[in-house]
């Protein structure tokens, strides 16, 4: 499934993921009024890690005179922005689990969920919700992954030692919460 985000586009092999643009679904926008902030995917990765995928896009357009974006002027702040957005992510999670719970079909489909129906309904809306409920219950198997652009002569670091702070402050954060923190700009930002 190929999706696009802040200008680049991104391919999540159908056999590997199982992939939403949670800021654009519809339980996110009903709860987003609330003040809630969410990431811009949420993902399932080979049916053992919940994947949180946020992407910042921070490049100056060609032509255009440079402005130093909050991420350089105060990272610690940035840092901070996306520490909320998975937490309020994670709160997100529950909140759909608990209106799921109150369905009598989906304690139903709970009940009879077996190797059978597992396979099944995998591809259901209903078994994303509750796999990534379930997940995201095991800080162990949450991962953040912060895909990161940023031009070159904006940081005073280098940027794979800036990549690397960003993600030491998102760890020390989401210690408690999260098993792995991932910030980069290619492809290696989702492993």
């Amino acid at each position: 499934m190929v999706f696009k985000e802040s200008g680049f586009s991104f391919d999540f092999p159908d056999d590997d993921w199982q992939i939403i643009r949670f800021d654009q679904h519809r339980y996110f926008k009903i709860l987003s009024g609330a003040g809630l902030k969410g990431v811009d995917f949420l993902g399932i990765y080979q049916k053992k890690r919940l994947v949180f995928i946020e992407v910042k896009h921070f490049r100056t357009p060609a032509g255009k005179p440079f402005k130093p974006y909050p991420i350089l002027t105060n990272t610690t702040e940035f840092v901070q922005q996306i520490e909320q957005k998975y937490l309020d992510s994670v709160r997100l999670l529950n909140i759909v689990y608990q209106y799921l719970r109150r369905k009598w079909w989906f304690r139903w489909f709970e009940k009879g969920t077996s190797a059978f129906s597992d396979t099944l309904f995998q591809k259901s809306s209903t078994y994303f919700w509750r796999q990534a409920y379930l997940l995201s219950q095991m800080p162990e198997k949450c991962q953040l992954n912060l895909f990161l652009e940023i031009n070159p002569y904006e940081s005073t670091l280098p940027k794979n030692a800036f990549f690397e702070k960003v993600e030491g402050l998102l760890a020390g954060l989401l210690e408690k919460e999260v098993g792995k923190v991932v910030v980069g700009n290619s492809k290696d930002a989702f492993k």
